[in-house]
């Protein structure tokens, strides 16, 4: 009998655990990922050449007149694998205020398609990592952006906040290029080196 309690109250455990917010937000989840496929946003996808990019984003500029969710879009942009191949698209707001975390621009949009964020403005989605961005000049670069622009203000020194989608299993594959890259390079380095050093010694 105690043993059949104990089955009774596991049972129960895994049910409850099995039906929490964050079980049910991840299935959530994984049920968008299945649907989306390779898509980044929209007719936007993944795994495309730069010029394939270049006309989803501008089809995905005109259907949506420039607008994410009453959010403006000021510009797309994608960035490819060495073999040509987009991982990562940013969608870049015309927003430059200082805002509170939780009042970001595509923040509401984010909530509303996706769910519950994985950690603070960061959802993970599949194979698919998006976030909300805003990149900002360090002292020495606004230095010398003021020495090249005297007159330039703080306010036009600001970057607009953007959207970051990034196909992970792609970035994988250009973090691997981008070393084998380094490393070949260093290589060839150190044999050039080497064959100078036997020239000197001859």
């Amino acid at each position: 009998m105690k043993r059949f309690y104990l089955l009774l109250v596991l049972g129960a455990a895994l049910t409850a655990c099995q039906s929490s917010p964050a079980t049910k937000d991840r299935q959530f989840k994984d049920s968008i990922a299945r649907a989306d496929g390779d898509k980044a946003l929209g007719n936007i996808r993944f795994g495309v050449t730069m010029d394939e990019f270049e006309t989803q984003q501008g089809q995905f500029l005109a259907e949506h007149n420039h607008e994410l969710y009453g959010q403006y879009i000021d510009k797309i942009e994608g960035e490819t694998t060495s073999d040509n191949q987009i991982y990562e698209v940013r969608i870049y707001s015309n927003d430059k205020e200082d805002h509170q975390w939780n009042e970001l621009p595509f923040r509401d949009f984010l909530l509303a398609k996706y769910g519950m964020e994985t950690e603070r403005n960061v959802w993970v989605v599949g194979d698919r990592i998006l976030s909300l961005k805003r990149h900002v000049f360090s002292e020495a670069t606004k230095a010398t952006l003021r020495r090249w622009s005297p007159g330039i203000t703080d306010a036009e020194m600001r970057n607009p906040w953007y959207l970051r989608i990034v196909d992970k299993k792609l970035w994988e594959i250009h973090a691997q290029q981008i070393r084998a890259y380094e490393e070949e390079r260093q290589q060839k380095a150190q044999e050039l080196e080497k064959k100078n050093g036997d020239l000197k010694s001859l």
